[in-house]
């Protein structure tokens, strides 16, 4: 896994850890605990991990909080994460993977390419898949992803294993109790002995029990072959007006368009645009907008070097033109004023946080 290339992004976080150990035929397997107020962190910590291009965006007011855990030895990785608040999550998918993600204790109203969840489903995601989730706040999300080659070892599966890899595996699928409970044993407790084990540096044996676990349950949840009537179709032209709003604003082509400006560019209604955003995500068009755009501005904030800019100016630069009610609005977002924001950023560029790591 090489875990020395998280050393960087550790050092973002305002507590984390990494230990490594000795894993299954002379690999080596590292774990990971990270807590974070920056999306940017969990985007690089999950994609790094996972073999994902992964984007994170807060949609929702409050002070955001990241919390997740992670074992992999290169060939199967473990773990599981949580947002204080409610987040719009897309990832792409390269690693030659199987992914199962499951939450530990309901998925309280997530939805997935716009279809709500059920408690009992787990979602199905092969390689090259983009992937779209809306986590609400406090949801536990845990997974594993799978290397195909470590599901040879379960012979029987070659059939269902060579369909799922070959119809591109992207569904959402229906668990049999038993299973379910499985799933939230390894992904919940599991995991977590297994990563305070390895911090304590007795990895190895309590790491090579989860994975075969895990090898077993993924198999049992690919036999599952009938994925849920509600969650197998996406909402793709929902789902594409979503993007092209999104990607239209972070690069900066319209930093903030009006509704009548998305209307225009999607050759839309003005009520069609709002019932997708409303369908897909819970808010107004604008409402979304406005959550992009001052995620912008934090994400500047958090990456920028100290004394290299003015609130002021990054502001302006996202469309935020009147100071004291840009203000309000970031306090609103994110439970703090962008001056605290970057005086943050100043004390861990002065070593305040990446010491202890």
């Amino acid at each position: 896994m090489g875990g020395k290339r998280f050393d960087a992004v550790l050092r973002d976080t305002e507590r984390g850890a990494r230990a490594e150990f000795d894993g299954p035929s002379g690999t080596v397997a590292t774990a990971l605990s990270f807590h974070t107020s920056q999306c940017s962190v969990v985007e690089r910590v999950l994609g790094r991990s996972l073999g994902v291009t992964m984007s994170v965006l807060q949609t929702a007011p409050g002070s955001p909080w990241f919390d997740g855990q992670l074992i992999s030895d290169g060939q199967v990785t473990v773990f599981e994460f949580s947002l204080s608040v409610a987040a719009e999550m897309w990832g792409c998918w390269h690693a030659d993977a199987f992914i199962v993600l499951f939450s530990l204790d309901g998925w309280h109203g997530a939805y997935y390419d716009s279809r709500a969840l059920g408690d009992d489903e787990c979602l199905l995601i092969a390689p090259a898949v983009d992937c779209w989730r809306l986590q609400p706040a406090g949801v536990r999300v845990a997974g594993m992803a799978i290397a195909w080659d470590a599901l040879q070892e379960i012979p029987s599966l070659h059939r269902i294993q060579s369909s799922a890899r070959d119809g591109n595996c992207h569904r959402g699928v229906r668990l049999p109790n038993e299973l379910c409970a499985e799933l939230r044993a390894i992904l919940g407790d599991g995991l977590s002995t297994v990563v305070n084990e390895a911090f304590a540096g007795r990895g190895s044996r309590p790491w090579q029990a989860l994975r075969d676990r895990c090898i077993d349950s993924a198999g049992a949840t690919l036999r599952q072959d009938e994925p849920h009537a509600g969650v197998g179709r996406p909402v793709a032209s929902y789902k594409q007006m979503v993007r092209k709003v999104r990607d239209m604003v972070q690069d900066g082509s319209r930093v903030a368009p009006s509704v009548e400006e998305l209307c225009g560019v999607l050759h839309v209604s003005p009520r069609t645009l709002q019932y997708a955003f409303q369908k897909s995500l819970g808010v107004s068009a604008a409402a979304y907008v406005r959550s992009l755009r001052l995620d912008q501005v934090r994400r500047t904030l958090l990456e920028a070097d100290p004394g290299s800019l003015r609130v002021g100016d990054v502001a302006v630069r996202w469309g935020f033109w009147h100071a004291s009610q840009f203000s309000r609005l970031y306090a609103r977002q994110f439970g703090e004023l962008p001056s605290e924001t970057l005086a943050v950023r100043r004390v861990a560029n002065g070593g305040g946080f990446g010491d202890a790591l």
